[in-house]
């Protein structure tokens, strides 16, 4: 557990980035996309309700006796907050959004609003031990709409590929159901920040601990990895969680959907009661016909995966699946290109899976194919990036139908989204 001294500089460090990304236009943006996807919010004071939530949960820390990881957490969590507070000067009402928008708006307005607005996928993860290549394999797709502010900040490949440290790491996508149960744990707590070591060679060790904390994380699917290239699925919703075991130590996720039998009729069951109260049938639903695809597009790529699974596969292996594109949406696919459900969903919600990545994760073939969109063609359709490990020697065969990155970046993506003690959350 980290010490006060090292909280307040979490603190100072969160605070900097919210100053760079512009922190007020971010929470007012926040707020304006609540009002247009849950109309029924138009008398809230949306601040003030993220401010009473925050104070909610900060006055109710856990118990240690149950959560015995926890012993000394509020106070760290305080003094994360003074250090956020002291470096951006903002107020108590702007640091509660900054702590507790997602939370407030998975736990009090996905469950008690109906959203109006068709909801975007957004990304699919998979992780291959069985490889060709000298090291494990990581397939990443992240989707959305394809933006400014996406191309600005998202698109273009990192310099350098994975620095093949042998961790516990995972990668989650989005998956929220609608009108799910709050929890009755509220308290700031990250249990990947509390990963004790000894989970860091067992995936499932890993899945039971975050099973034990599940009402403080997600909702999100994710991939969890070990040291011994074994792995798990885990769905999550926001109180609910199940674990597929792997496959040939091979997972895979995407996102609003789940395989887990009874993660899977929980969210068929609420899907139905969303569409009925909006007055809907199932036949006329965009939402039942979307989610449904979801549904298609997860049983093809555990197919794919648990295929690919069963011998060697190459980083081009891993790529072909992530870019799959065989089928249209509704029956599956898995690399997007601006298509939608229905002609009367806009171009401005059409979607695409803006960035696709594979990569060999450790040895000596360290590498990525970094797959973007680029003037409104597919990313499946564009020579991808390649991009070496440090240290990684370029091999004649690796050249073909494929570009250098560029010389100059501003934005390059990350590979790493934040290292805890003991697992890693990839970008």
């Amino acid at each position: 557990m980290k010490t006060l001294s090292e909280a307040y500089a979490s603190g100072v460090t969160a605070g900097k980035m919210a100053l760079q990304t512009g922190m007020l236009t971010t929470i007012e943006d926040g707020v304006k996309g609540i009002y247009a996807a849950y109309p029924l919010t138009a008398g809230l004071d949306v601040l003030q309700e993220i401010y009473k939530l925050d104070c909610e949960r900060m006055a109710n820390p856990p118990d240690p006796y149950k959560y015995p990881e926890t012993k000394g957490l509020p106070d760290l969590v305080r003094e994360e907050r003074r250090g956020f507070q002291e470096t951006t000067g903002c107020s108590d009402v702007e640091m509660a959004y900054n702590f507790s928008w997602y939370f407030y708006y998975s736990r009090r307005i996905n469950t008690r609003y109906i959203g109006v607005l068709q909801p975007m996928a957004e990304c699919s993860a998979a992780f291959l031990p069985n490889s060709s290549e000298g090291g494990p394999l990581y397939g990443r797709n992240w989707d959305g709409g394809d933006t400014p502010w996406a191309r600005k900040y998202f698109m273009d490949p990192p310099r350098e590929a994975a620095d093949g440290s042998r961790v516990l790491w995972t990668k989650g996508v989005s998956c929220s159901v609608m009108l799910d149960e709050e929890p009755d744990e509220i308290f700031p707590v990250d249990p990947f920040d509390l990963m004790p070591a000894d989970c860091t060679g067992s995936a499932k060790a890993a899945a039971d601990f975050l099973y034990r904390y599940r009402e403080f994380w997600g909702p999100t699917n994710c991939i969890v990895v070990d040291t011994n290239h074994d792995s798990v699925a885990i769905e999550k919703a926001n109180v609910r969680m199940g674990i597929r075991p792997s496959v040939n130590g091979a997972s895979c996720v995407t996102a609003l959907a789940f395989m887990d039998p009874e993660m899977k009729a929980y969210k068929l069951e609420r899907d139905k009661a969303s569409i009925a109260a909006r007055g809907w049938t199932l036949e006329d639903a965009l939402d039942w016909k979307y989610w449904r695809g979801c549904d298609k597009r997860y049983e093809r790529l555990v197919s794919l995966i648990n295929d690919a699974s069963t011998r060697p596969s190459s980083l081009q292996d891993m790529a072909n699946i992530m870019t799959d594109h065989a089928v249209p949406f509704e029956d599956g696919c898995i690399c997007l290109e601006g298509k939608s459900v229905s002609p009367e969903i806009g171009p401005d919600r059409a979607e695409w899976t803006v960035v696709s990545h594979s990569e060999v994760l450790e040895g000596p073939n360290r590498r990525i194919l970094f797959y973007t969109v680029e003037d409104k063609q597919p990313c499946w359709a564009t020579p991808p990036f390649l991009v070496l490990g440090a240290g990684v020697e370029m091999k004649p065969e690796w050249l073909p139908n494929t570009r250098p990155i560029p010389e100059v970046s501003e934005y390059p993506r990350p590979r790493i989204h934040m290292e805890y003690p003991n697992i890693r959350m990839m970008v």
